[in-house]
This record gives C-alpha cells, structure tokens and sequence, in this order.
C-alpha cells in the first residue's frame, strides 16, 4: 500500500496581471521545476504561480514517482467592499524521475474543478483535461531550472457549470491544443524571473449549449466551432519574492520589480455558430493573422492589439442574404505610466478600422439608389503625449472627483484619418502644455501652444449628397458650406480644403492665419 501524507502550505503571491498574461502560453511554457519530484513539488508550493493565497497539497509516492492526488489554491479578493472566494482543485498528475530530469504527465482524465462565492451565491465550473502523449521535461537546478515540452496534444472539456438560479449547463464544450511545443526557465532569487517561448499548430473548439428560456419564447440552442493556427508566444516576467498580495499597493510591487513583457502572434483562423430557436442566427467570421503585445512595469502599461483581414458574415430572417463586411485592419493600443515619477513618461491611444468593406446587400438598405460611394471606409486614430501622475492608484479613491491623478505636459495628434462616402478628412498637430500657469482661454484648463493641420476632400459633396437622400436636414446642410468658407482655405478645387489652426505663446487663435480669438 503506498505511503500517504498531505501537506497544507500557505503562501502569497502576486499574479493577477502575470498569470492573466502568461495564461496564453501556459500550456506550452510551464514553469520549470526541479530535478527529483519533491524539489519538484516545494518549487511549485514555493514559486506559484496562481493567485492563491493558501494552498492544500495531497500527494502520495509509488516507487520513486511522485503522484500528486489533488492541489486546492483558494484565493480571497475585496472588490467593491466585497469578499470573492475563488478556490481550485485540480487532481491529478505525476511527476516521475528519468535519470536527470523529471518528467510530468497528466493522469488520464485531470480533473479541474472552479468555484467562486459571492454574496452568498456559488457558481461552480468542472473541466477535464485530456493528455495522453503530452510530457513536460525538467532539468536543471533548485534555482535555475528549464521545462520543455514537445509536439504534445492537450484536450480541455468543460463539463458542467451551476450558476444561481439557473439550470445546470453540461457538456458544454472541448479546445484542443494541437502540436504544443514549449521552452522555459526560471530561476529563484529576490527577484524570481520566469522567460520563455511556445508554440501551438492549432488551437480548436466546440462550443454547444441551450440557453436559459426567457420569456416563453422556447428554448434557444447554441452551436459554434473554430480554429486558429501557427500560435506562437514568447515572454518574461518577474516576481519579487515574498509580496504579500492582499497588503502590498500595486504601486509598491511594480517599483519593487515587478513587471511583464509578452508577445504573441497567430495565422489563419476560422469561426462558425449557429443559433437555432425563435429568432435563428447564423455567422461565419475568418480572420488572416494577428498579434498582441503587452508590458506592464514601472516604466508603465503598453498594449497592443492588432489583427488583419477580417471577412464576416451573417443571415437570419430579417437581414437580407449575403449581409456581412470586411476590414483590412483592426487595431487598438494604449500607453499610460502606472507609477509616480518626477521623470515623464509617454501616453498613447491608437484605434485603428481600415478598409471596412461592405456588400451591396447593405448599402440598399438606405442608399438603393447607389448615390454613396462604395469605396472601403477607415477611421484611424493616433495620439501621444508626454507626461506624469501625481498620485498612486492607491490614493484614487481617496481623491475629490475633480482632481486629477496626474498631468500632461504635450499632447499630440501624430494622426487622424477618416474616409468614408468618397470623402476624407485628415489631420495632425501638437501642443505644448505649461501646468504652472491657467489658460485664458478657459481658465479650468493649463495653458497650451501648438497647432493643427487638416484636409478635407469631397466632404461637400458628401454632405449635399446626404440631404438630397434625405438623411440630414437641408437647413444643416446649407449650414457646412458656410462654414467651410470661414475656417478652411481651397487647394485645388471648391472641394479640396485645408485648415491651419494655431494657438499662439500668448493664446491667440489663429485660423488660417487669421485671428479669431484675440
């Protein structure tokens, strides 16, 4: 019979912005462990790298092999003044030695098991992971340690889930994780470090479900599958060692060393779903390549998000046949510091929609008479600045509603395009901000200098366009020439504008170089 013993260790870390992160590639990048099963399991009790702040551990050996039986992680969160208990269980797998490295291996169903409470209401969500030829390898040292994993197969089920009031969802659905190949390391210290890359072939799921009746209307099933291909990861992220999540400031951890850099990419992905009921939905949406990336440290936040050639497309009783659209482009960033520096730091904001395509199916919904162009419609955006806070997250709350976190000493429109109907309008400048002194201009605001250039080209003949279609009123309409004529200057034709606003050092509005506001 083999020996049996648990171990209940409590231990608190912070990761809710590594694992959200990390969580991309953790199937791939698992972080490495030691070299015999019970240096194995005192890393993973000592570097965890979820959100617990307590652990339950039972484990028992068979032989020189470590089986771990079931890992408990609860995690207790404040939020809006209130306590979420989230707790974990996962059972189980083996940690085997192989000369010098240990192997890891899933049983053949792991079990997985989430419930959160809230208020008094549980919901609960049991999962099944599937891993017959998947195997992570150790090697290294207690400190300094590398996991690899190669050309495994992973297959996750949710099977059920209870939520308050409603009736159980079973068999819910299954992602598979195709062709896993991964390379880690992570070494201990004051400051613990976890690097790594990884790499899945496809990712694919299956998703079927019946929605809560509402309303007597029936029941409503939903269908869908999908796949995304060549997925690949890499990143960093390190931990200070001993922080005590639910004291430490956010502010204070990030100055400390905390911080996270990842990228991740992916090729071609497909999607369909299908709802069947009393208002049934079909839709298709594919999309050619995408990439994320995302640091978070004391130098501040900077995401990144951006995909390319999106096709999509549905039908359903009241849309015509053939409704859909394409985008050449999607993207969003942003950039903001997370710390209080006596150095600026760069701000940034970018939304990027470019050559959104619709099918003539839609445009004859309100332009039968084909009076719009139809040409590929974008709407760009991108900001910067330079700046600093003032104050810690910490002290938001504490904080009157109309003072500010912190303060911004440029601003600029690095660029903003729109083209839509045939016409187009551009535009890029920048402005200088003194804090020290009030605008007076409006006297709630700093001072600032700067100046904006802008074009516009066929906006007029869009607008003229629009009234006689009936979709803005003439009185509007006859409103946009008039001030046309006051704030922009022709280029090449009555349709070809051009504006030049500046602010000058003494705050002077000049349009066109014109004063309007002395």
């Amino acid at each position: 019979m083999p020996a049996l013993f648990s171990s209940r260790i409590s231990r608190k870390t912070l990761s809710r912005q590594g694992i959200s992160a990390l969580a991309l590639w953790a199937v791939t990048a698992p972080a490495a462990f030691a070299l015999s099963p019970e240096d194995v399991l005192d890393l993973m009790t000592d570097q965890s790298m979820t959100m617990a702040t307590e652990l339950d551990i039972d484990s028992h050996k068979e032989g020189d092999t470590l089986v771990i039986d079931r890992i408990v992680s609860t995690m207790v969160q404040e939020i809006a003044d209130e306590e979420i208990t989230s707790t974990t269980t996962m059972t189980g797998y083996r940690l085997e030695p192989r000369g010098d490295e240990v192997v890891m291996r899933f049983d053949p169903a792991l079990t997985i098991t989430s419930r959160s409470e809230f208020d008094g209401e549980v919901t609960e969500m049991v999962m099944t992971a599937t891993a017959p030829d998947l195997e992570y390898v150790f090697s290294g040292e207690r400190d300094d340690m590398r996991a690899v994993v190669s050309d495994g197969t992973l297959v996750l089920s949710i099977d059920r889930i209870d939520a308050p009031d409603e009736a159980p969802l079973e068999d819910l659905a299954e992602v598979t994780f195709s062709g896993l190949n991964g390379d880690s390391r992570i070494v201990s210290g004051d400051l613990n470090r976890v690097e790594g890359t990884g790499s899945v072939d496809t990712i694919s799921f299956t998703l079927d479900m019946l929605a809560p009746e509402e309303d007597s209307e029936g029941p409503v099933r939903i269908t869908a599958t999908g796949s995304i291909s060549d997925v690949a990861m890499n990143g960093t992220l390190a931990l200070p060692e001993g922080q005590d999540l639910e004291t430490v400031a956010f502010d204070e951890l990030l100055r400390s060393g905390y911080n996270l850099a990842m990228h991740a990419q992916y090729g071609a992905g497909a999607m369909l779903m299908d709802v069947e009921g009393p208002d049934p939905l079909h839709y298709e949406e594919t999309v050619a390549a995408g990439a994320v990336d995302l640091s978070i440290s004391a130098e501040g936040l900077d995401s990144q998000v951006v995909a390319s050639d999106l096709a999509m497309s549905v039908s359903a009783p009241m849309i015509p046949p053939g409704a859909g659209a394409t985008i050449g482009q999607v993207g969003f960033g942003l950039t903001m510091p997370l710390t209080v520096t006596p150095e600026e730091q760069p701000l940034g904001f970018k939304l990027n929609l470019q050559d959104v395509a619709l099918p003539e199916q839609l445009w004859a919904l309100f332009d039968p008479a084909g009076k719009l162009s139809r040409d590929p419609m974008t709407i760009s955006l991108d900001l910067g600045a330079m700046g600093r806070m003032t104050s810690d997250f910490s002290e938001l709350e504490e904080m009157d509603g109309d003072e500010a976190p912190g303060e911004i000493s440029s601003l600029s429109l690095n660029s903003l395009l729109v083209k839509l109907g045939g016409a187009m309008i551009s535009a890029n400048g920048s402005f200088d901000i003194d804090n020290s002194a009030k605008s007076r201009i409006n006297p709630d605001m700093p001072k600032f200098t700067g100046q904006v250039d802008a074009t516009a080209q066929g906006v007029l003949g869009l607008v003229q366009t629009l009234a006689e279609m009936g979709l803005i009123p003439p009185q509007q309409a006859m409103t946009v020439p008039m001030m046309a004529g006051m704030f922009t200057r022709q280029l090449s034709g009555p349709d070809d504008l051009a504006s030049t606003i500046e602010v000058t050092e003494d705050e002077q509005v000049l349009v066109n170089g014109q004063m309007m506001m002395p």
